[in-house]
C-alpha cells in the first residue's frame, strides 16, 4: 500500500537519481511547461513521475555562465529554459555564450513561464554543435 511507497521514497532520499528520460525539451514542455494545456496540479504530477530526479539530455544555446551554473535556451525563443549546476565549474569555464551544446544532467525543479527548469550534476556531452545537429536533437523522436 501507500505506507510501503512512502518508506521506499524516504529510503531513496530526495536527490537520488531514479532513471533516465529520453524526452527532448520540446516534448517535456508540451506536458509540463508554461504553455501546456494541463492544470498546474497535473503538470506537477507529470513532472514528479516522469522527469524529476531523472537523467535528461538536452541541446540548447548557452545564454549564461555564472560560476558553476550554465543557463541554456532549448527552444530558441524567450528566456533561458534550463539552469544546470555542474559539480566542477572548471568544466564550463571555457564555454562561450551563444555556443550550441548538448548537456546531460539530473532534472530537479519544474519551470514555468518565468522560472527556468533546474537541474544539477551537469556534464557537457558535445559542444559546438552545428545548427542542423541541434535541430535534429530538438525534434528527435
Amino acid at each position: 500500500g501507500v505506507g510501503v511507497f512512502v518508506l521506499i521514497f524516504k529510503a531513496c532520499g530526495p536527490d537520488k537519481i531514479t532513471g533516465t528520460s529520453d524526452k527532448s525539451y520540446l516534448e517535456m514542455v508540451v506536458e509540463v511547461g508554461c504553455t501546456s494545456s494541463n492544470s498546474d496540479d497535473k503538470k506537477e504530477d507529470i513532472f514528479r513521475e516522469q522527469y524529476k530526479n531523472k537523467w535528461m539530455t538536452f541541446v540548447g544555446v548557452v545564454e549564461g555562465i555564472d560560476g558553476d551554473v550554465l543557463s541554456i535556451n532549448c527552444d530558441m525563443q524567450g528566456i533561458s529554459d534550463v539552469r544546470i549546476e555542474f559539480d566542477d565549474e572548471k568544466s564550463i569555464y571555457e564555454i562561450k555564450k551563444g555556443t550550441l551544446i548538448k548537456v546531460k544532467f539530473a532534472m530537479r525543479k519544474i519551470g514555468g513561464c518565468i522560472e527556468s527548469f533546474q537541474g544539477d550534476k551537469g556534464e557537457i556531452v558535445q559542444k559546438d554543435l552545428s545548427m542542423s545537429e541541434m535541430q535534429n536533437e530538438m525534434f528527435k523522436k
